[in-house]
C-alpha cells in the first residue's frame, strides 16, 4: 500500500462509493491514515445524502480533509441529525462551507425554516439553491422573513412549487439579494385578484415587479404562464424595462410569432438559449422567425420551439408553414 503510485489510489477510488470508501478505511491502518487525511477529494463533485446514505454522512463527519466536494443534495434527510452534525464536527462544517450547489429538489420532508436558514449560514461560498418541486416546504404557515442575508447565492431553482405565494416568494428574494438565475417552471401564474391571496398564490404581477426592479442583473429566467393570463400581452409587460445581461429564457405559455418577433428584436443578439413551449403560427408561418433570428439571434446556441399551429388550415397548409421552402 506504502508503495502504491498516487495517480493509480486515485483511479481506484474513482469506481468507489460513500460506502464503499467507510469500509475500504476499515481494512488496514494505512488505508485509514490516508483516507483521512486525503487532500485528493476532488474527483467527488457531488454527494447526494438520503436516509439511506448514513454512512456517507458519517463519513464527511469522520474525514478530517474534504477537499473538491461542491454539490449536496439534501432529499428527504434527517435535517435534525444534519443539524447537530453541524454544532458538533468541524469536518461536516468545512463540507457545507465550500459547497457551490445545495439542492433539496423533490423532499417529502419538510424542514423548519429556521433549521434551514441555520444551514445556509454554513455555506458560506453557496452559489446554487435548489427548491424544486418542494412543495411542503411553502405549506408552512411559518414562512416568515428572515433577518440573515446570503449575498453569494445567485442562481434559485423554484420550478414546480405550485403552493409557493408572492408573501413566501417576497421572503426569500429578501433573503437572497444578488439573483441572477431564476427558474419558475410548472407554477403558473395568475393575476392578481385581490390582497388575501398574497399567501396563497404567486401572481405574475409580483413577478415583473421583481423582474423589472433587477433588470440590469437577470441573466436566466423561466416563467411559466396560467391558461387565462395572454402571454403576449405579459410578456410586453414583462420586459418593459430589458435586462440586457438575459442570455436564457425559457417561457412556457402560448405565444404568438409576432410576440416573438418584437421579443428578438429588444434583445438584439444577446440571448443564447430561448426555449418557447407553445409558438402559435399565423398564415406567415415560420419564413418571419427565420429572418429574425438570422438577424437577432446570431448569438443563439440552442434554440427550442413547439409549434402550435391553427387546426383549421389544412395538412398542406400546415406543411407549407412549417416547411415554408417546401
Amino acid at each position: 500500500m506504502e508503495t502504491l503510485p498516487v495517480e493509480i489510489f486515485d483511479l481506484i477510488l474513482a469506481h468507489l462509493t460513500l460506502t464503499d470508501w467507510k469500509c475500504l478505511r476499515l481494512t488496514s491502518r494505512a488505508i485509514y491514515t490516508r483516507l483521512s487525511s486525503f487532500s485528493s477529494y476532488a474527483h467527488i463533485h457531488s454527494i447526494i445524502l438520503s436516509p439511506k446514505s448514513l454512512s456517507g454522512i458519517t463519513l464527511l463527519d469522520k474525514t478530517t480533509l474534504i477537499e473538491g466536494i461542491d454539490h449536496l443534495s439534501l432529499s428527504n434527510c434527517n435535517y435534525a441529525e444534519i443539524k447537530t452534525l453541524l454544532h458538533t464536527s468541524e469536518s461536516f462544517c468545512s463540507c457545507f462551507n465550500q459547497l457551490k450547489s445545495l439542492s433539496f429538489a423533490r423532499s417529502t420532508t419538510l424542514i423548519d425554516l429556521r433549521m434551514f436558514y441555520e444551514l445556509l449560514s454554513y455555506c458560506k461560498s453557496l452559489e446554487k439553491l435548489d427548491l424544486s418541486y418542494y412543495k411542503f416546504f411553502f405549506l408552512s404557515h411559518n414562512f416568515s422573513q428572515n433577518s440573515n442575508i446570503y449575498p453569494s447565492i445567485k442562481r434559485l431553482n423554484l420550478n414546480g412549487n405550485t403552493h409557493l405565494s408572492d408573501y413566501a416568494f417576497n421572503c426569500l428574494m429578501t433573503s437572497f439579494p444578488n439573483i441572477e438565475s431564476l427558474h419558475l417552471l410548472d407554477i403558473p401564474l395568475r393575476s392578481f385578484i385581490n390582497s388575501n391571496e398574497s399567501r396563497t398564490v404567486l401572481t405574475f404581477e409580483n413577478i415583473c415587479s421583481y423582474i423589472q426592479k433587477y433588470h440590469e442583473r437577470i441573466q436566466e429566467l423561466t416563467i411559466s404562464f396560467d391558461s387565462s393570463l395572454s402571454c403576449d400581452t405579459q410578456l410586453k409587460r414583462l420586459f418593459i424595462k430589458i435586462p440586457t445581461k438575459l442570455t436564457y429564457f425559457h417561457i412556457d405559455g402560448t405565444l404568438n410569432v409576432s410576440t416573438l418577433l418584437h421579443f428578438l428584436l429588444l434583445f438584439d443578439n444577446h440571448l443564447k438559449i430561448l426555449i418557447v413551449g407553445r409558438l402559435k403560427l399565423d398564415h406567415t408561418g415560420c419564413q418571419p422567425l427565420f429572418a429574425a433570428l438570422c438577424q437577432y439571434a446570431s448569438n443563439l446556441k440552442k434554440l427550442c420551439v413547439f409549434l402550435n399551429i391553427p387546426m383549421h388550415f389544412s395538412a398542406t397548409q400546415q406543411q407549407k408553414i412549417r416547411f415554408p421552402g417546401t
